[in-house]
Formats: structure tokens, sequence, C-alpha cells
């Protein structure tokens, strides 16, 4: 039986055996061409051996078939039925087809073939419905090849062979009037073949196969006629990719809307690579000829670590390295070292401040020209634009409505407002939520109906509140105004003391309570188990040792498994911190133990210190330590959500940013940390890279004469998404008059003239700066928290800090106790509350409290009208000095933030309120001026005063304000906002406004930043002028060389010339001489050589003992003065042959040596260029040297 009828048959069982089936004869599987190819589920070869064949080529089929395949058959006639096992591998299923019987004597297992190779039998036009689908750019004007390469980089095998299958089986050849070499059954139509083939091969083959290549090498007569065919079915092809390749619709956000960074988690390793390989050459990857599979870095998500391969340019890939050594970087870090720093946030640090400075600039430019670099090829673009579109698409704002829910058992005195009830809603359905309200808004309400709603409902049963420690009274009483039969557990500091611990812990985890009120120290000595832990730092552990590549060069894994081990050992280090903590019995309960479903945290703010794994470690306004008691809160949602499917953690905050917009990762990380994870963005550094960019700016130095550079936040973009995604766990609700809020018409500031005696102190105070900057005082005595704390109290009160303070005018005492008063006696009853933050009530010392209140009792306040909440030592006596503030009992009260700005309902009579100092933190202000603007105040108009000494740290303080409180208002504005925040709004002017009347002379900010730039453009100017210097030294270096190098091409031509009339007799006779003298120990010294060795007509050196190298022994060729270093070994025949060889190839030498000749003068003329290059700095650095003069004389 033939092969023809072997075939007939198999192919007459493979229809009655497949509902569905294509069949494909003769195709070209790369290496081979496979018999009969079948297309069901997946890709099946048959490689037929009738009677009449032999075994000969079947080694390399196999070896193609297993590439291609997911599973293969050999099909055998009688003949060959006892060998054929013998011949395939095991996993290779036999048929043997004898008569018209057909026996599968071994079923094929599945193997895992080369998707490449499957790719590359697909047509252009189906790659690209597979780009279509897969949401991959189209790649229209790239190479098959290049095409092939991104899917199988970007997809995953299941993706590819599915499309891969779907393609082939209906692939129709009638569109172009295409021969189809296939047949169908079960599918569309059924079809038989009978064109003719060419060397076994159907002519529809060979034109399908030939239209899907470059034309460029085919040149052969017997082609030509194929190639005509080819040619037209490539252009029908090509037509028709056009005709079906609809436009798809654009994406929701853009590449426009985009600012993309360096290293961001959502711009593919295959991007960078490209990059690199652009910074490398000059030149685009997917226009380069040859294999380029090849990447230059590599991404790890589990460190977020980006690893640039070949920074030492030792690739052969045409590299520039007058871009990478100057254009891009310097000579001594070249540009690869700098991009890599940029892809990790790594701080870059040089020998020198001004070789650091200079690679700085160079990784200003690299950025810059990413971002122009990225957006220029549509691939790219559309590449980026789905990722970026992917990430976000879900993250749109929810509504919730509330109106229709029913709260029985609450108080019908209590009546809840309809956003409060949406808020309600919104808490019950969510996951997560963070209430982040604005001060008065009734979030403490909101919470406590939740928690209710959800126990009825059996959502959540038991429910803890953390409260700060100074409120869990006035949490308790209103938790029983609203649900008068509620059975309530408050837990003050008082009742958790070391001896009833454990049986209130017992309480919680036995008792059946509507709410549990917590007192945040309570909650921190609280531990978690040991066990628990344990169990977490092994989860992670096993993600990062799963994370370890198997793959790439042994340099890639040192590197990745170096940065791997340095995450393992901060966990490890992390937890054993934890554990340490842990005290008391063993059996005591612990946090993991008491079932907690939900956790809600009120001033949630207090918990955003998270620590962040982050390379950025001097950043203003981040703590990247963090606190343990962030950690340990962090922790304990993590187990309430882990023990909740995902749920059970609801924040609430009216400042829920702090800072600034960063502290949106630290709620994110509490509350969205899956989400976090699944897009990389748990990573602090990747958070970063998509939203922020740190920047060097100038800020009022602390003496507020003089300026300095640091490193900070300054600026946010791609703010929509974050906002959008911030959304999804965020509730944010602004009150306005019209929910019963008094009107602010506007601040009043009171200015402090400027003073001798507050100068005298600014003085020391520079002094002393300087002197901590020199190094010349230890820090333990003196550093620039003390100085910046101490010019902060010189601004309050001179005497805080051992001076005179002059009276009057200049004396924010005296000054805040005139509009106290003023106050006092237009509006009678009223009541007023003044905040000071430093110099609180202390006895026998001097402070603010105490002086003010002095001064009110000289004008004539009673006694019992002026209180200092620090006097209240319990929860009952803060209770009851409130009520006597809403009665108007009590008529001026002071106050810190921490004490009095959280959780205070002193509002019903209050009038005004006074900054007698400046928080830092725009939260802290919030939380002041929320004590007067909420609900309940019978004023309608209120006032609220500021003093701002000129001259002092207020100034300073301000700037801060202004700076913070700019991002944080754009962010919780809305959807309103731009996509990058860092102009000012029309909210936070003021801020603004109040720092140029505290800045006394405002040219000395620009002569500063002037003086910054000098500085700045000096030291790059001197680091070029160095450059300069040492490319000259280089050039003279390179030019000794390149004589010796003529010199040495010029002889080698000479010897070269000589050696080609040596005959091969002769080579072998100088073998046969050789082969017993150069011995190991000759060449190694410790046996004496021959006094004069010679080969050919060249002599022969052997170094002497103390100059051989031992470990790369050698000896030298000389003629004509030339030397030639060779290699030698341990084998005294092997070292003649080497010999031998050396002088056979001699002829090639000339070439080598001319190429070095001709590098070495393209060297020089590329030196000289540089070192032509005028200053590019010099015209700067004279306009800023005028610009300064004109300045100083204005300030003069």
């Amino acid at each position: 039986m033939n092969a023809q009828e072997i075939k007939n048959i198999l192919i007459a069982y493979l229809k009655a055996a497949n509902r569905e089936i294509r069949i494909y004869q003769e195709k070209s599987i790369g290496d081979a061409v496979c018999d009969l190819m079948t297309v069901t589920d997946y890709l099946t070869g048959y490689k037929i051996k009738s009677d009449l064949d032999n075994y000969q080529r079947l080694g390399r089929q196999i070896r193609a078939y297993d590439l291609f395949f997911e599973q293969n058959y050999i099909v055998v006639g009688g003949r060959h039925l006892n060998s054929a096992a013998r011949r395939v591998p095991d996993h290779w299923g036999i048929i043997t087809i004898q008569s018209t019987q057909v026996v599968i004597h071994r079923a094929a297992r599945t193997g895992k073939p080369d998707c490449a190779r499957q790719l590359s039998a697909l047509w252009t036009i189906e790659l690209t419905n597979l780009l279509t689908k897969a949401g991959l750019p189209l790649y229209t004007y790239k190479s098959k090849q290049y095409i092939i390469e991104q899917i199988v980089k970007k997809l995953d095998r299941v993706e590819i062979r599915r499309h891969i299958v779907y393609e082939l089986m209906h692939r129709d050849y009638t569109q172009f009037d295409g021969k189809d070499a296939s047949l169908q059954f079960g599918g569309v139509r059924e079809t038989e073949d009978g064109s003719r083939a060419v060397s076994g091969l159907p002519t529809a083959e060979i034109v399908d196969a030939l239209s899907e290549q470059d034309f460029g090498e085919m040149t052969l007569d017997q082609w030509i006629a194929l190639y005509a065919q080819a040619k037209e079915l490539q252009k029908s092809k090509e037509d028709l990719r056009r005709v079906r390749v609809t436009p798809r619709t654009p994406h929701d956000i853009p590449y426009t809307d985009i600012e993309v960074s360096l290293g961001v988690p959502w711009v593919s390793e295959t991007i960078i690579s490209d990059f690199i390989y652009f910074l490398r050459t000059g030149n685009e990857a997917f226009a380069a000829t040859g294999n380029m599979l090849q990447t230059y870095v590599s991404y790890e998500p589990m460190t977020g670590y980006w690893n640039v391969e070949d920074k030492r340019l030792r690739g052969r890939d045409g590299v520039d390295r007058k871009q990478l050594e100057h254009t891009y970087g310097l000579p001594s870090y070249n540009a690869l070292y700098i991009l890599e720093a940029a892809l990790n946030l790594r701080e870059i640090r040089r020998e020198t401040e001004e070789e650091t400075l200079a690679a700085l600039e160079k990784q200003e430019v690299i950025e810059k020209l990413f971002k122009d670099w990225v957006w220029q090829d549509e691939d790219r673009r559309w590449e980026i634009e789905e990722a970026y579109n992917k990430l976000f698409q879900g993250c749109q704002t929810k509504e919730y409505s509330g109106r229709e829910l029913k709260f029985p058992e609450m108080s019908p005195d209590i009546t809840l407002f309809d956003y409060q009830k949406d808020a309600v809603m919104r808490v019950i359905s969510e996951k997560n939520t963070l209430l982040a309200f604005d001060v008065g808004a009734g979030k403490t309400y909101i919470m406590i109906a939740a928690a209710m709603k959800m126990r009825q409902e059996g959502r959540s049963r038991k429910n803890l509140f953390v409260v700060p420690n100074h409120i869990v009274g006035q949490w308790e009483l209103i938790f029983k105004q609203m649900y008068p039969a509620a059975k309530v557990l408050s837990v003050a500091p008082a009742a958790f003391r070391p001896q009833s611990r454990q049986k209130v812990l017992g309480q919680i985890q036995r008792g059946d309570y509507d709410g549990i009120i917590m007192a945040y120290s309570c909650f921190e000595m609280i531990p978690l188990s040991q066990e628990y832990l344990m169990e977490q730092m092994e989860q992670k552990l096993e993600e990062l040792r799963n994370s370890l590549p198997v793959r790439r060069s042994e340099g890639y894994v040192s590197r990745i498994s170096a940065a791997v081990d340095r995450e393992k050992e901060y966990l490890k280090n992390q937890i054993a911190g934890l554990i340490s903590m842990l005290e008391g019995p063993a059996d005591a309960i612990t946090f993991d133990q008491l079932e907690i479903n939900t956790l809600f945290v009120d001033e949630a703010h207090n918990f955003k210190n998270i620590p962040l794994r982050s390379n950025l470690k001097r950043i203003s306004g981040v703590n990247i330590t963090g606190s343990k008691k962030c950690l340990e809160m962090l922790h304990k949602v993590r187990c309430v959500q882990e023990n909740n499917q995902g749920r059970g953690a609801v924040f609430a905050t009216g400042t829920p940013l702090c800072n600034s917009i960063s502290d949106a990762y630290a709620m994110q990380m509490y509350l969205q940390y899956d989400k976090m994870k699944e897009t990389h963005l748990d990573r602090f550094d990747n958070w970063v890279k998509s939203f922020a960019k740190p920047e060097r700016v100038c800020e009022i130095d602390v003496d507020t004469s003089k300026y300095r550079f640091v490193l900070r936040f300054a600026r946010f973009f791609n703010l929509p998404e974050l906002s959008r995604m911030f959304s999804q766990i965020a509730a944010f609700h602004a009150v306005d008059n019209k929910e019963g809020i008094p009107r602010l018409e506007r601040y009043s500031d009171v200015i402090l003239p400027r003073n001798a005696a507050l100068q005298s102190y600014m003085d020391q105070l520079c002094l002393r700066s300087e002197e901590i900057r020199a190094q010349r005082v230890e820090k333990t005595k003196d550093n620039m928290l003390k100085v910046s704390t101490d010019g902060r109290k010189a601004a309050l009160d001179l005497r805080l800090v051992n001076q005179e303070q002059p009276g009057g005018e200049i004396s924010k005492v005296w000054r805040c106790v005139q509009q106290v008063m003023g106050i006092y006696k237009e509006y009678n009853g009223c009541s007023q509350i003044i905040f000071c933050d430093y110099s609180t009530p202390k006895a026998e010392k001097f402070n603010i409290y105490d002086e003010l209140k002095q001064e009110l009792l000289k004008q004539g306040v009673p006694s019992k009208e002026i209180a200092f909440i620090h006097s209240c030592r319990s929860e009952a006596e803060k209770v009851q000095l409130f009520e006597e503030v809403n009665c108007g009992v009590v008529r001026i009260l002071l106050g810190s933030t921490f004490k009095l700005g959280i959780g205070a309902n002193v509002q019903t009579q209050l009038k005004a309120i006074h900054h007698l100092d400046v928080p830092w933190r725009p939260s802290d202000m919030v939380q002041r001026e929320g004590r007067i603007l909420r609900r309940g105040n019978q004023y309608q108009e209120i006032k609220i005063f500021r003093y701002i000494a000129e001259g002092s740290f207020d100034s300073y303080s301000w700037q801060l304000l202004e700076t913070k409180q700019r991002f944080i208002s754009q962010f919780l504005s809305g959807s309103e906002y731009q996509r990058s925040a860092s102009d000012l709004e029309e909210n936070v002017l003021t801020y603004a406004q109040v720092k140029a009347l505290a800045i006394s002379q405002p040219l000395m900010k620009v002569l500063a930043e002037k003086e910054n730039e000098l500085r700045r453009l000096q030291m790059l100017s001197d680091h070029h002028i160095h450059t300069q210097e040492t490319q000259r030294q280089t050039i003279v270096e390179q030019e000794k060389q390149l004589t010796i190098l003529k010199g040495r091409l010029t002889a080698t031509e000479q010897n070269a010339s000589y050696v080609g009339g040596i005959s091969e007799d002769g080579f072998q006779a100088a073998y046969r001489n050789l082969k017993a003298v150069l011995t190991e120990d000759v060449i190694l010294g410790r046996t004496a050589s021959p006094l004069e060795l010679s080969v050919l007509g060249f002599e022969i050196a052997i170094p002497g003992a103390g100059q051989q190298n031992a470990k790369k022994p050698y000896i030298v060729l000389s003629r004509n003065g030339a030397d030639y270093p060779l290699a030698m070994g341990p084998s005294s025949a092997g070292n003649a042959r080497r010999m031998v060889n050396f002088l056979k190839r001699f002829h090639e030498l000339p070439k080598r040596i001319a190429e070095q000749r001709d590098e070495c003068l393209r060297e020089i003329e590329r030196l000289k260029e540089l070192s032509r290059e005028t200053n590019p700095y010099l015209d700067n650095m004279r306009s800023l040297e005028e610009e300064i003069t004109r300045i100083r004389s204005k300030i003069i």
C-alpha cells in the first residue's frame, strides 16, 4: 500500500471520527513538510510511512513536527509496524493502516509546541485578527516576524493556541481567488483538491507561503512564475486586510491625557527594552534586521525592581557610545546606569557634587526623551492607552441612594439627612469604605446607623469602633441617643488596665453587643498572635520565592535574587518588630481571636503613616519609616478583611489627606489592597511613578533669609484616574450654608510688624543653622528640628525662648486679647475659642495660656468665663465643659488642636475662633475651624482670626500650608480639576496672600532662586570643563596608540605577504619540529627553554617565571618589530598546532588591525569634536549674574 492510499484511508477515518475538522495536506511547517495536518481543538500532525518508505529523514522531521504540533502520529503500513515504536519518541502516537482497517496502537500525548512556529503559519490578516481581539497594537507597518514576536511576548499560550485553531479552521481562500488545498468536514463546506504539485508540495500551498514572505531574495528563474502568483496573492491579502480591519473604538482616555513616566508598571518591558535599544543605537527596534528577541530590561513585580542589562556595553548591536556617554550620560556613568536609576526611583549619588548634578541633568534629558519618543509610534500609543484604560476602566464613581432605608430601633428624635442615608447605603453595599466628609457633617451618626443596619440584616454581627481616647464618652452618649435600647460596651483606658484587660477581651470575644467602642490606646494594646503574624509572613515569603526567575542570564538572576532577598529581610524585620511587642500570658486573647466583622475607625488620618517600602529616602512631607501603631493597624485591618471575604473596614475622617495627595496611598492600602496589588500599585514607588513627580524646588529655609532646594512632591498628575480609583472606596461630602453651616465672609488677618527683638533672635537662629550645617555642633545638642521649634516659639512669644518680648502692637498675646475683647463686648453671651499648640499650661513656668488669662482678667472678664481644655482630667469633665461653653457659662475656651480640634461640639454660641499659632498640617486647620463651621451654631455669620508676625517662622509655616492645601483642595474638589495639579485654586489664595504679607522682602526669594540656579550652572560648567580636559588627555593617548597601530599594520602586511609564500609542507614540518618542545613546564618557566626558538621566520619569546600568567599562559611571536601574543595550553602538541594554525590564518590579521586603526581614528575625531564644543552654560550664567546684580541693587 503506497502513501497516497494510506492518506486517503486516513482522511476518511478522520472525517468519520470528528464532528468538525479541517485537514491540510502537504503543509509547510518550517523545516519540513507535514504529510497531513488536522485542525480540531488543537493541531495534530501525521507523518506517513508506507511500506515503500524508509526512515532516513525521520529524525529531522520529528523535531520539526514537535515544534509545530500539539500531538503527532506516525502512520505506517504493515511492514513498519514492529519498528515504528523504536523510531519515534514515546509521546508520539502510532497508527497502522492495512487494507481498509485503521488501528490506533498508541495514543499521542499532548506536547508544548513553539507558539512562534505555529503563528508563522497564519496570514498577516489572521495575525491582525488576533491583535484586535487581544487589544494589542495592530503593528501596521511592522514586519510579520516582529508581529509574531510581540504576540508571543504579550499573550499566554492558551489564548494564542485558541486563535490559531480558529483561524486555520475558518480560513477562506475564496476571498481573493486563492486555491484551497485543505479539506473541511462538518464546517462550512467540503472541498476536494485537484491542484498540481511542485516537488510534492501543492502549488496553492507554495503560493500561499510565498505571499507571506519578503521577496527581496527571490531572483532564481525557476521561481519566477510562482513569484508572480504569490505577489498577486499578497496584494489581494493586503487589500483584504485594509477592507476587513475596521477602525477600533477610541479609548476613553486618549494618550494625550496620559502622563507617562519611566518605570510605571503599565508600560511593558517590551517598550522599555525598545527605548533602551533606541538609546544604544539611535534606531527603532522594530526597524532593525536580524533576531530581535533580545531583551535589554526585565521587571520583577513583587519587588518592583527593574534590571537594565549590558550596562557595560559589551553587546554587539551597533552601540553609539557618544549617545550613551555624552548626549545622555557621562563617560564615568553612562546613560544605561542613569536610566536604571530612573526606572527604580533610585537616588543618584556620584563621587563629587558636580558629577552628581551632571548625572541628574542627564536623567532629566533621558526622561524628556522618553516622553517624546514613546508617543511617536502609533503601536506604542495604542498599547499604553490600552493598558492604562484597562487599569482604570472599572473605576467609575458609584452613586448610592439610601432614601428608602428604614432604621428600626432608632430614636424618633434622630433624623438623618439624605446624604447620611446615602452614605449608610454605601457602607452596607461596599466591602470597605472611607467616609471623607467635612468636619461637622455627622460621620459618627453614619457609622452607628450603618453598623446597626448591618447587624440587623446579619451582615456584620460584631462591630468595633476605634475612636480617639478623649471622645469615647461622647461616642457612647451619641450611640445611646440614637439607639436607646442598644447594648453597648465602652472600653476607655481606665477600664483596660493590665489586671482587667483579659476580662474585657473575654467580654468582647464571647459577648453579643450592638456596638463596642474602644479608645485608641486600648486598641493598640491588643496584639495579633504570633501564629497569625508568622502565617502572614510565610505567605509573603512564598510569594517572593515564587517570583524568582527560572530563565535569563546568570547576572540578571543574581540581581533579581538580591532584590528579593532584600525584600525578604525587610519583611522578616517588620514582623519580628511586631512579635517583639507581644506581652502577657501565653493564653492571652489576641486580636485575631476576637472575631470582629467590621472595624470602624474614627479620625482615621491618625493612622496614615504606614511604613513605605521605597527607594525615595529623603522626600519632604513623606514618612518612609512609618510608625508601629500604623503598621499594627494595617495588619489588623487585613486580618478582619481576610476573615470576612475582603470586607470589614470603615474609616472616617474629615481630613483624609493630611499633608499631600500621597496620603491617599495609605488609605488605598487599608481599604483597596486587592485592587492595588492587582495593578502593582501596592508598591509605593510604582504609585509615585504613576501619579507624582518628585522635584527639587526652592522653599524658604527655616531662618527665612536663605532658601534651599528640597525633594518633595511638588506636582501630581493623572489625577482624574487616581481620583476615580480613590472614589471606589471614598465617599466625599462638603457641607454648605444650606445645611445649617454659618457663613465665613473672609479671614481676619492680624499682622504684627517686624521688630528688632524678633529680628535679633532670628539672626541667632541663622548662626545656629550655619553651625549645624557645617557640622560644628553635635546633633544631640542642636539640630534643625530644635531650630525650627525655637523659631515657631519665637513667632508666638519671645519669652518662650528666654528672650524679652516687647508689648503692645508687636505682641501676639496683646493683639489677641484686643480682638477677643472686641467680640466679647459686641456679642453678649457669645463664646470664643483660642487655639494654641505651643506653650500649653504648665505650673511654675511661663506659658501663653496663663498669660492670656491674666490679660483677659485685667480687661474685666470673670475668671469663671475662661477655661482651659487641659484642665479636664476625664471624659465626664470634658462633656461638662462643652455644655458650659454651649450655654454661655464659659465664654473663652483655650486649647490645642489635639485636645480641642477633634470631637468638641461647642458650636452653639461660638462667634469666633483665633489661630494664635500656625499648625503644620492643613488637616489641623480644618479640624480647628470645624469647631465653628458646623450645624447647631446660632450665629449665621462667624469670624476666624489669624495672627502673623512679620519676619518670623510664620511665613515658613504659611508656605508649607499653601503647598499642601493647594493639592489637597484640587484633589477633593471632585471631577472638575486639571489632570495635573500645580497652580493654586481660588479657595486657597488666602494662604498665598498671608505668605506675601509675612515675607517682608519678596525679592529675597527671587534672589535666592537665581543664586541657587547660578550655583547649579556653575557646577555643571565646571563638570563640562573637567570632562573636556579629560577628553583632550585621552586624545593624546589615542594618538600615541594610533601611531603604534599604523606601525603594527605596516609590519603585519609585510609579514602576511611573507607567510603567504609558505607551503603546506612547510607548515607541517614546523608542527613536527615544535610539537615536543612547547611543553607546559617550558611555557610556565619550570623547565628552561631552548636558547633560540623560532618558527617559520618568527621568533618565539616565552615570558619569564615572574612575568608569565599562570592561569592564562601565553607566548609571543615576533617579526619585523611586530609582536603577536598567542595563548597556550597544557598540551605540547596542542600548542604547536595553535601556533601553526595562527600562521595559516595570518592573512586575516591585517584586516583586524586596520579595523582597530579605523576605530581609533573615529574615536579621536569624536573626542576632538566633543572637546571643541562650546560650554553650553556660559550664556545662561552671564545672564543670571546680570540679573542677580540688578535684584541686589533693588533690595539695597
